[in-house]
């Protein structure tokens, strides 16, 4: 279970506030700690930091992600993972960060090219053998495919995952498409 420390320099001035923050993070399964900001230091081991005292930024663990709650501008020097304008505000953040809120992540795609031969791939055969393998190779390696092109010019494809992921991808079908047009003499399809 994820920990939340929400710190409020004045519990009592922020009460609505932290009080629907509390709601939405319990409400998926999120503790929420108060401390009383204007108090000593509290040692506590918590994966989010809240507070509106820039003081506690410093403060907090390095494996703690911290949340600054300010309406200005922030002190040079202070480097939250976030700033937020109210600890209603910042608890949403944090579901989001933790994907809870129901939205898609974020993801990052990388993209490779196969150049074919001129010509090698003017057989729509060719390109629906080349479509299907791409595809189960993505399942059976376990690589989201979001995009697939396979034209007369080779295939294109886009990859949840880095660039690198992408030409792995492309360089094993450029293999076994290879060997399997070696085999049954339609000659060879790609570039060098």
């Amino acid at each position: 279970m994820k920990t939340v420390a929400l710190i409020p320099t004045d519990p009592a001035a922020t009460g609505a506030d932290i009080t629907t923050a509390r709601a939405l993070l319990d409400g998926h399964d999120i503790a929420s700690l108060v401390v009383d900001g204007s108090t000593a230091h509290v040692s506590f081991d918590a994966d989010w930091l809240v507070t509106d005292d820039a003081a506690w930024v410093a403060a907090a663990a390095d494996a703690t992600r911290t949340i600054v709650v300010h309406a200005g501008s922030l002190h040079s020097d202070l480097d939250p993972d976030f700033v937020a304008s109210s600890f209603a505000d910042a608890a949403r953040r944090i579901l989001r960060a933790e994907a809870l809120d129901g939205s898609p992540r974020w993801m990052p795609v990388g993209e490779a090219h196969l150049a074919a031969l001129p010509r090698a791939l003017d057989d729509p055969r060719h390109r629906t053998l080349i479509e299907a393998s791409a595809t189960a190779l993505a399942e059976r390696t376990g690589v989201s495919l979001v995009g697939l092109t396979v034209d007369e010019g080779g295939v294109a494809a886009r990859v949840i995952g880095s660039n690198f992921v992408a030409v792995g991808l492309l360089s094993e079908l450029r293999r076994t498409t290879a060997e399997w047009a070696r085999k049954h003499g339609v000659g060879p399809w790609w570039r060098e």
